[in-house]
């Protein structure tokens, strides 16, 4: 059984990440474990996310920053050469 708690830590470090807090390496990480995470779950829904972040002491958590943590998932999966993530909202990074 997979630990949550490895979830909620990843998507508070891709929060933080908004705000330049953390090195690349830990946003790679981070991004990872999220990636795992939708893997579990295809269509997992926005206000699922926002749960784990509100977790994690985020209550500000907005679709902006949604949207950001999905793009952050989308350049990891360009990366290792994975396919677009399924997404709830528009906003992809111009150029990708």
């Amino acid at each position: 059984m997979v630990n949550e708690n490895i979830y909620e830590k990843a998507v508070a470090q891709l929060f933080d990440k908004t705000y330049g807090g953390l090195a690349d390496r830990d946003v790679i990480v981070a991004v990872e474990l999220f990636d795992r995470l939708l893997e579990r779950d295809k269509n997992i829904h926005p206000d699922t996310l926002k749960t784990l972040c509100k977790k994690t002491g985020y209550d500000d958590f907005t679709s902006g920053k949604l949207s950001e943590i999905y793009d952050f998932v989308d350049i990891y999966r360009k990366y290792k050469g994975g396919k677009d993530i399924p997404r709830w909202n528009d906003g992809m990074i111009d150029g990708l």
